[in-house]
């Protein structure tokens, strides 16, 4: 438990004018373990504990050219979202769980990307792949959401994130002290807000998330930055914080329906990403703005890439089998290229197909070699396309994935 001693207030601002985070002084009295060993949360003592500033209100202008960068990247994003209207293949199976895939790795978790659709369908014998899941299913939880950001939206996408993991107390907002490095809030590099001012910290936040007079990539970045400041949860905080991200872009119509990788970006410069959340709380949220700015362009590009890969893997699997656009083999082929490893239930729940026919026409394409049967659990059969699993995984590589089995 932790005792609060002094405030040294939060009117402080950095060089452009955005507020510097203050800090408060409390006592961190550690548990007794109860089992004869050392008490929990390390050494007792003085410690720093953060204070984040009010920004709802907030009336700040930013460097112009940096302005209008950040502009270019959301019309470019914009963009993109657009082209993927036209297209006949579903890229939010590649998109959001990439994105989902490299905001997990940045916490140290890793699994690639046939590990991560297996474990959506139900193999649990990859801890990190589920868990990579679970964060997928949490950010289609939080675009599933529509309407104003609110503090319950960010609640549940908690709840949905840590699911099963009790200890780490889901959908429920701490109730001590959080820190990052060291062994307890007293030799730790940074620790989260009072726990007794985290409602009305988060309150701040959505308000200023829901405002319209702010450029969204600057409004998401400090957004993100703001919410890491807080560190409303036990654990999870940077993957609901980059959720946050796409709760904008989604609630500003940014994006319609791609779910950018913006994480991808940041992981390949975690250490730079890092230091522009420090350089956050001193008053200079300008390196968190192009680093999300930036990380949107590299998004979109990578994209790109994507499409056309994909593009050449429905090419070659046309010339592979001769087809009627109203056979089954077709709205299997079809399936396939949104959903790269399923098995049969699946398919049919999604198809409505009979089972009798899902399994000739799945029959046609593994002879033409563009599905292939494997295993995985209890026997459970499933087929997966390797072409797209392939254009997946480079994806990944493009990204600077680890992508462990």
């Amino acid at each position: 438990m932790s005792v609060p001693l002094s405030n040294h207030p939060t009117d402080a601002l950095g060089p452009t004018g955005w507020p510097i985070a203050g800090s408060e002084t409390a006592i961190w009295e550690p548990e007794e373990s109860g089992l004869g060993t050392a008490p929990r949360g390390g050494a007792g003592g003085n410690f720093q504990r953060t204070v984040p500033a009010s920004i709802a209100n907030l009336q700040w202008k930013l460097d112009s050219k940096l302005v209008a960068f950040t502009e270019a990247a959301a019309l470019s994003a914009t963009k993109y979202d657009a082209k993927l209207d036209s297209s006949i293949w579903s890229y939010d199976i590649v998109l959001l769980r990439s994105e989902a895939a490299a905001s997990s790795q940045i916490e140290n978790l890793s699994a690639s990307p046939r590990a991560i659709l297996e474990a959506e369908l139900g193999n649990r014998s990859r801890a990190n792949a589920n868990l990579i899941a679970a964060n997928t299913k949490a950010l289609i939880a939080a675009l599933s959401a529509a309407g104003p950001i609110t503090v319950e939206a960010l609640v549940e996408v908690h709840a949905t994130l840590m699911e099963g993991q009790t200890y780490l107390k889901p959908g429920a907002l701490r109730t001590d002290e959080v820190w990052i490095g060291g062994s307890s809030p007293v030799n730790a590099k940074f620790v989260g807000a009072n726990p007794s001012k985290l409602p009305d910290l988060l309150e701040d936040l959505v308000t200023y998330c829901n405002r319209t007079d702010v450029p969204v990539l600057i409004q998401a970045a400090i957004a993100h930055a703001q919410f890491e400041t807080i560190h409303p949860f036990e654990d999870g905080n940077g993957r609901v914080g980059r959720a946050l991200i796409h709760l904008l872009l989604r609630n500003t119509d940014v994006t319609a329906q791609a779910v950018l990788p913006i994480s991808g970006s940041l992981l390949k410069r975690s250490r730079d990403y890092y230091d522009a959340l420090d350089a956050y709380r001193e008053g200079r949220p300008e390196p968190i703005i192009s680093m999300v700015s930036h990380s949107v362009m590299d998004a979109v590009l990578n994209g790109r890439k994507l499409m056309a890969e994909v593009e050449i893997a429905e090419g070659d699997w046309m010339s592979r089998v001769s087809l009627r656009a109203d056979s089954g083999a077709w709205q299997l082929m079809k399936f396939a290229l949104r959903q790269p490893i399923f098995t049969a239930d699946y398919a049919l729940e999604e198809l409505g197909m009979a089972k009798a026919n899902f399994y000739r026409n799945v029959a046609v394409l593994a002879d033409a070699g563009i599905l292939v049967r494997s295993t995985f659990g209890k026997g459970q059969d499933s087929w997966r396309a390797p072409m797209i699993l392939e254009a997946m995984q480079n994806f990944a590589d493009r990204a600077g994935f680890r992508t462990a089995s």
